[in-house]
């Protein structure tokens, strides 16, 4: 079972006209000035959406994935999620790339299906681009790209569902270990003290002597 979608165009009001008719009855549009999301938007969302999507389920709880956009942690966004018995689980910041189940396994692929629709429609001489037009080639790109088989790849590779954080943990790489203040103090010393033993000999150069003991 997959939620519908809600699409942000961008303006000031929703011309039906942007809408195919071959659009689902459940799915959902809204503007905004600059064609993202919003506080308001988030909520509204959260309220007219996706409860009313959930409370169909005989589950008496509900896991909600989000990032960590503003709109998905306002206080009424949160409080509403309480009341409604929605646990929230934030993913960490700047890791959607492997973390997100969609950006793993469905949003490459829409992509590039929408790009071929779009290019479809400009190769019948289309200066322009209608929304209406985009709002089809959506519709028929997520048509083919969420099946049920891409949608749970997806948490499968983030290690969500069927949970199992090695699989996240094995793409990771360790940071680089950092020398203490004090381990560079003792390898500064080390390293003079093994270029003055050396002193004597004729193939040391004077210069880097000087060099290394400034730096103590």
């Amino acid at each position: 079972m997959t939620l519908p979608p809600c699409l942000i165009f961008k303006g000031e009001n929703l011309n039906s006209g942007s809408i195919p008719n071959e659009t689902p009855t459940d799915w959902k549009f809204v503007t905004s000035k600059k064609g993202w999301t919003s506080d308001l938007i988030g909520f509204e969302w959260l309220k007219t959406h996706l409860q009313p999507f959930i409370s169909k389920s005989t589950n008496s709880r509900h896991l909600l994935i989000i990032d960590g956009h503003s709109s998905h942690v306002t206080a009424r966004f949160i409080a509403f999620c309480i009341l409604s018995k929605i646990d929230l689980f934030l993913l960490p910041p700047h890791s959607s790339h492997k973390t997100q189940p969609l950006d793993l396994s469905i949003f490459g692929p829409l992509k590039t299906a929408i790009n071929l629709e779009v290019d479809r429609i400009f190769r019948h001489s289309t200066t322009r681009l209608p929304r209406v037009e985009w709002t089809l080639a959506y519709l028929k790109a997520r048509a083919r790209c969420f099946k049920a088989s891409s949608i749970e790849s997806g948490f499968r590779k983030a290690g969500i569902y069927p949970f199992n954080p090695e699989v996240l943990l094995s793409t990771l790489t360790p940071p680089p270990r950092t020398p203490s203040p004090e381990n560079q103090v003792v390898s500064q010393i080390s390293d003079g003290s093994r270029i003055l033993r050396t002193r004597g000999s004729p193939r040391t150069p004077r210069l880097l002597i000087y060099v290394r003991l400034s730096t103590l």
